[in-house]
């Protein structure tokens, strides 16, 4: 109820086994007290302002084939929990709310957008510049309106990009480097035990870019 509270969220409760475990006058005694301190919060809330911003696709699945748990799992769901625990406030958003995402954020997180048109390639445009920094998990943009595209991926993100069509394990290794993102971490290995195909890398041939970590193997 705390977090709710805290997000401006809303609470539902669900007897999903229908086995009557709210059947309690005092459960629904005390609810009663938590509804009015709710409305109490509602009355006196104010915009949320999170420094950190989840970007999601809504239609993305849409081109996944069956069985890519190895990627939904901790892609989609796993995720929240680590965003969650890392003591700054998270906002959590459709990509089309580009626009209206509070100026609070400096950090864009796009977690799904496998499958991008152009008019939301468009909005991604507006949020790339006054100190943003900007966060891709997978495949961004990788599907197009007309196929699949390593060159859009490219522009959108500004990185040469290589596709490796093999399956690999998701793991990542930071790599020895001199980056203060990293600082530290050099040797250790982070991620889901997981495997997925395609993956994209960094073409080191023409550079632009420093490595942060490289996938096991």
């Amino acid at each position: 109820y705390g977090n709710v509270i805290a997000h401006n969220q809303a609470l539902w409760w669900m007897d999903l086994w229908a086995d009557g475990r709210f059947n309690s006058p005092s459960m629904w005694a005390n609810n009663a007290v938590v509804s009015a301190t709710y409305q109490d919060s509602i009355d006196a809330a104010m915009a949320y302002r999170p420094s950190i911003a989840l970007i999601y696709d809504e239609e993305t699945y849409f081109w996944l084939k069956s069985g890519c748990n190895d990627l939904t799992q901790p892609n989609a769901y796993a995720q929240r929990s680590v965003f969650q625990e890392s003591g700054v406030p998270v906002g959590y958003y459709h990509i089309q709310d580009l626009p209206d995402i509070p100026s609070s954020v400096k950090l864009y997180i796009f977690v799904n957008t496998f499958r991008m048109t152009e008019n939301e390639r468009a909005l991604v445009e507006g949020v790339q510049n006054n100190g943003h920094t900007l966060v891709w998990l997978y495949a961004p943009g990788y599907v197009t309106e007309t196929g699949l595209s390593l060159s859009d991926m490219q522009s959108l993100t500004g990185f040469p990009l290589l596709k490796n069509s093999a399956t690999i394990n998701t793991t990542v290794t930071i790599a020895t480097g001199s980056s203060p993102i990293v600082q530290g971490l050099a040797g250790h290995t982070f991620g889901a035990a997981s495997t997925i195909a395609p993956s994209f890398y960094g073409d080191a041939a023409k550079g632009g870019f420093t490595t942060l970590g490289t996938y096991s193997g």
